[in-house]
């Protein structure tokens, strides 16, 4: 009988701790369906709201770090494009560029 009532026991136990970790997993998944409804009504102002204070950080950084490097890449692109198709040329060019200019 004390087998028996181990098992029993034991059972109850399992029976429980999966009723808990179905508990846990439906209000995880009730608290995600609401991010998640929120961020699909406007994912602008969620995404604004989340950020907070640091959002203003961003856009300076945006409008004015990667600017610039947009524009140093684009002002740059056809040397940089000429130097990957031939850079032994591209080198030898430079310099006789160089050498006309200071003579």
């Amino acid at each position: 009988h004390g087998f028996y009532d181990n098992l029993v026991a034991l059972g109850q136990n399992a029976w429980s701790w999966v009723q808990g970790k179905g508990q846990a997993l439906g209000l995880w998944w009730d608290s995600a369906r609401g991010v998640l409804d929120e961020f699909r009504a406007n994912p602008w102002a969620f995404i604004k709201s989340k950020l907070g204070p640091a959002w203003d950080r961003l856009t300076w950084f945006e409008s004015n770090a990667l600017t610039f490097y947009s524009n140093l890449w684009s002002r740059y692109a056809s040397d940089l494009s000429g130097f990957l198709a031939d850079p032994a040329g591209w080198m030898y060019d430079r310099l006789e560029s160089y050498i006309e200019r200071i003579w």
